[in-house]
């Protein structure tokens, strides 16, 4: 009976402890205003940083792109409807960007 009653306690306790390491994924819907574009030595990495025009604090946060053609189609200074994630302690990744708007976009 205490074999058995010590493998329950292991066996939780391995199922608890792979419940807590699991990879949090953060997902974010918002208007964003490009404020910078950079890419990497190598063109391999491109992002943008930019920040929520309508939060009270303007965090900028680094996003990256994943999709040269995209990247060149962002401008500075432009606000865009946009969404990205973060998985874990991943970077912010750009899911979609769209103009403010427009209606005739392909989706």
């Amino acid at each position: 009976m205490k074999k058995m009653l010590s493998i329950l306690v292991i066996s939780i306790g391995f199922l608890v402890m792979s419940a807590c390491t699991g990879t949090s994924i953060t997902s974010t819907a918002s208007d964003l205003y490009v404020v910078n574009k950079g890419y990497s030595e190598d063109y391999k990495k491109a992002w943008i940083i930019a920040y929520d025009p309508h939060s009270k604090k303007q965090v900028e946060k680094k996003i990256m792109v994943e999709n040269p053609m995209v990247w060149n189609l962002i401008k500075k200074d432009k606000t865009y409807f946009t969404s990205y994630s973060k998985e874990g302690n991943k970077p912010w990744k750009l899911n979609q960007i769209e103009h403010i708007g427009d209606k005739d976009t392909l989706r």
